[in-house]
């Protein structure tokens, strides 16, 4: 697949939807011409820990969309450095980070890690770094679907 194709995948790969409630979900939008790929790419997914959650497809989409304006600008071979030297910037607000906190599994072993590697007193600051190494796994899974993407058309 060629950069034009990987980023038009990119920019159609998701889909936001409105609950019953009126709040908004992104969902994968496996009915577009990339349909054939979309069964490996849920397996890179499920097998880097995505999981059935907001926080997840929130995320794969801000990824995407992130991913796809940067390779608009710069060389597709340049993507294994993205998240290294992109900002991946997590919520500000302590009403985000904690609904974070309370929606997905893992958010609090980010944040216990957060705690032991930066040695802050500061949890808002933990929860910070904690979410932010969250959606760097999130970022690093569409990294590796772009990869598998490239690879299948060789």
């Amino acid at each position: 697949m060629n950069k034009k194709q990987i980023i038009k995948f990119l920019k159609t790969a998701t889909t936001k939807d409105i609950r019953n409630d009126k709040t908004v979900f992104y969902k994968f939008n496996e009915e577009t011409e990339f349909k054939i790929y979309w069964g490996e790419i849920k397996q890179i997914l499920f097998k880097g820990g995505f999981e059935i959650e907001d926080f997840y497809y929130t995320t794969f989409n801000e990824a995407c969309d992130n991913i796809a304006d940067w390779l608009g600008y710069n060389d597709i071979i340049n993507l294994d450095v993205y998240v290294d030297n992109e900002q991946i910037e997590p919520d500000i607000y302590t009403s985000q980070l904690l609904k974070w906190l309370s929606t997905t599994n893992e958010a609090l072993d980010y944040v216990n890690d957060a705690l032991e590697e930066t040695g802050t007193q500061d949890l808002t600051q933990a929860m910070q770094y904690g979410q932010q190494r969250h959606k760097e796994q999130v970022y690093l899974m569409v990294i590796e679907i772009i990869n598998y993407l490239v690879e299948a058309e060789e």
